[in-house]
């Protein structure tokens, strides 16, 4: 009797604090919860090995955060990054082997001559020093402008790396065979031209390109795409070795007699899905876990003007979509990228800060959905105090804190282990 008297004691205390909501989410109930507030911008996610998620903010910072504590540290902020309009630094991707093999690939825009260019950077993580340097330049002097700069970036199982990059509003650009703008590259670690790539000494893997803002794999090595038309015609589709993407003839799909022509003449692909009126389509992500199981094997795709999270299910063998339903519908604004943990938790990264939005007290920000439920059920702690919980697990089931006090931990929701620290 005492331990239920208690039980709801820290319930009631922790609603109070409201520190996190419980939402109706991909057929189940959900917790969305603020990993980190105040931040600017943010463009990249990824998570390493031990669960912490790197990212980055548009003008110039590289941090990590520990989800577990809400613990942010900022390793890096970059000097030399141009930040306006769409341009700043956007994304990153860990080495596959990291850490092990301590490497962070990002990529940014700078000014040059009064022009604006853009890189793509190595930066080494010293351990010892718990800060990241800048090692090397994979590839420079890429064209650009305030808006059309891309860049998402997307290690393949070869650890051969792809980058987008955008036609810098030179639309013609994306035809040619000689730029690298307009395109998705792909090269190794070092920055050279990988000996299978279409064309003997050119970076280029696909061509046609207007602006690409998501790039993400799925099983067997299948690369998805998703990318910003004009006023029509947003697409997402499968990125394939070699191949024509259309633009700017083709917008969309092959489907008037100019298209259909160009498309026939320079193999084009077609999306497997274009958006008219458009999204703003952004970060993707393949969903093979099983805390949302209604999500499982489909892809992950958040859009800025739309405001949504959409779950798109592709068929396994053919090009060809199969279902694509709205998860979030403009409850947070614009959401520029999404992430998948490893405990099948996901994690949004919003945008209302890039001149777009409309910003509230604690955007822009990273938000954690988790699924409810286990024995225990889900209890928030009180915002101070104590309990007599054996064992305390943030709501993906990760060992938060040992012992009866609960003093200090950041306002959050927890799962109590009572009596013989059964969890």
């Amino acid at each position: 009797m005492r331990q239920k008297t208690t039980l709801a004691l820290v319930a009631c205390a922790a609603l109070a604090a409201n520190a996190a909501d419980t939402i109706s989410f991909a057929g189940q109930r959900a917790v969305a919860k603020d990993l980190v507030t105040g931040l600017q911008v943010p463009w990249g996610m990824e998570e390493d090995s031990a669960g912490k998620i790197w990212f980055t903010e548009r003008p110039g910072r590289v941090s990590r955060l520990d989800p577990a504590t809400g613990t942010r540290r900022v390793l890096l902020r970059m000097t030399d990054v141009y930040s306006s309009g769409e341009t700043g630094l956007l994304d990153l991707a860990l080495h596959p082997a990291f850490p092990r093999v301590p490497q962070i690939f990002t990529v940014y825009t700078y000014q040059s001559g009064g022009a604006i260019r853009e890189r793509l950077v190595r930066l080494d993580w010293e351990a010892a020093r718990d800060t990241l340097l800048r090692a090397d330049t994979l590839l420079d002097g890429v064209r650009g402008v305030s808006t059309h700069v891309g860049s998402r970036l997307l290690f393949l199982p070869d650890t051969t790396l792809l980058m987008s990059s955008g036609d810098y509003q030179n639309q013609p650009i994306a035809q040619d065979p000689l730029a690298v703008e307009g395109k998705i590259l792909r090269m190794t670690t070092s920055g050279t031209t990988p000996s299978d790539n279409p064309r003997p000494g050119s970076l280029v893997w696909t061509s046609g390109h207007r602006n690409v803002q998501g790039l993400a794999i799925g099983p067997a090595g299948r690369v998805f795409y998703s990318e910003h038309g004009p006023n029509n015609d947003d697409e997402f589709g499968v990125v394939r070795k070699g191949r024509n993407y259309g633009w700017p003839t083709v917008h969309g799909f092959c489907d008037d007699v100019v298209e259909d022509k160009f498309c026939n003449d320079s193999d084009v692909v077609e999306p497997l899905s274009a958006y008219t009126p458009t999204l703003a389509v952004a970060g993707i992500e393949w969903y093979g876990k099983d805390a949302f199981p209604s999500l499982k094997g489909r892809v992950l795709m958040t859009s800025l003007k739309a405001g949504q999270l959409r779950a798109l299910r592709v068929h396994e063998s053919r090009d060809s979509l199969l279902s694509d339903s709205i998860l979030v519908n403009n409850r947070w604004g614009r959401l520029r990228d999404v992430l998948v943990l490893s405990n099948g938790n996901i994690v949004l990264a919003v945008s209302n800060r890039d001149g777009r939005g409309s910003a509230g007290a604690v955007d822009d920000r990273l938000i954690e959905l988790s699924p409810v439920g286990s024995t225990t059920g889900l209890r928030r702690r009180a915002a101070a105090g104590t309990g007599d919980a054996r064992n305390l697990r943030d709501p993906s089931g990760r060992l938060v804190r040992t012992g009866a006090d609960v003093r200090g931990l950041p306002a959050s929701i927890y799962l109590l282990g009572r009596g013989s620290g059964r969890n």
